[in-house]
C-alpha cells in the first residue's frame, strides 16, 4: 500500500537518487530532503564527504569501493591506464549494487547516465517513475563532436569502451524521462530522433 499525503490525498513522493561520483546529485538530494521527499541517496562518495552538502547521513548509502577503484585507476601512469580501462566494469558493478538495494519505499528513481541501466529496469519493475540525468549532449552527438575536434588538430579520437555507449543508449529509451541541462543538449537528442516528450530541460 502506498504512502499517502494526508493533506491532499495524493501518493507521497519519495525519491531514491543514484550517482557514481557527485555531480549535482548532492544538491538535488538536499533539495528533496528539505521538501521531505528524499528516501535515499546512493553514491560512491563516503558518508563523511556527502554530509558536507547538507544531506542527513540517515539518507545516505555509500558504495565507497567504486570511488576508490576509480581514483586508484586514475592515479596509474597513462601507459598502464591504456592497457585496461576499468570504467566500464566500474559503471556496471556500481549499477548492479544499486539495483539490488532498491526497494518499494521509493516512488521515484533518479539515476545518472552510464551507470543506471540495471537500476532503471529494477526501479520500473518496482513501479517507480524513472528519471535519467544526462549532463552532456546525446552520447552519439558528443562522440561525433569530439572526433571532429580531434581531427582538426591532427589527432585520432579512440573513444571509450563501446559497452558504455551501448548501455547509455538503452538507458535513454528505458527511462520515463531524461533530464538535460540546456536547450543545446535537448536539440542534440531530438536530432537523433529522440522523443521531445521524454526530455526535461533543467538549466
Amino acid at each position: 500500500m502506498s504512502v499517502v499525503d494526508q493533506d491532499q490525498g495524493l501518493p507521497a513522493l519519495k525519491a531514491t537518487i543514484s550517482v557514481l561520483g557527485r555531480f549535482h546529485a548532492f544538491y538535488l538530494a538536499r533539495s528533496l530532503q528539505d521538501a521531505g521527499y528524499l528516501d535515499r541517496l546512493i553514491t560512491s562518495y563516503p558518508v563523511f564527504e556527502t554530509v558536507k552538502y547538507g544531506v542527513d547521513p540517515a539518507h545516505i548509502r555509500s558504495l565507497l569501493i567504486h570511488e576508490l577503484a576509480a581514483r586508484a585507476w586514475r592515479k596509474l601512469p597513462a601507459p598502464l591506464r591504456r592497457l585496461h580501462d576499468i570504467t566500464y566494469q566500474n559503471f556496471t558493478a556500481f549499477d548492479w549494487n544499486v539495483a539490488r538495494r532498491l526497494t518499494e519505499s521509493s516512488s521515484v528513481f533518479v539515476g545518472w547516465s552510464g551507470s543506471s541501466l540495471r537500476s532503471l529496469r529494477r526501479a520500473k519493475a518496482l513501479g517507480m517513475t524513472t528519471f535519467l540525468e544526462r549532463g552532456s549532449s546525446h552520447m552519439l552527438y558528443q562522440q561525433e563532436l569530439i572526433a571532429e575536434e580531434y581531427a582538426l588538430n591532427g589527432l585520432t579520437y579512440e573513444g571509450h569502451h563501446p559497452g558504455i555507449t551501448e548501455r547509455e543508449l538503452i538507458e535513454y529509451e528505458t527511462a520515463d524521462h531524461v533530464c538535460v541541462p540546456s536547450e543545446f543538449v535537448r536539440r542534440s537528442f531530438i536530432e537523433r530522433g529522440f522523443s521531445a516528450d521524454k526530455l526535461l530541460v533543467n538549466p
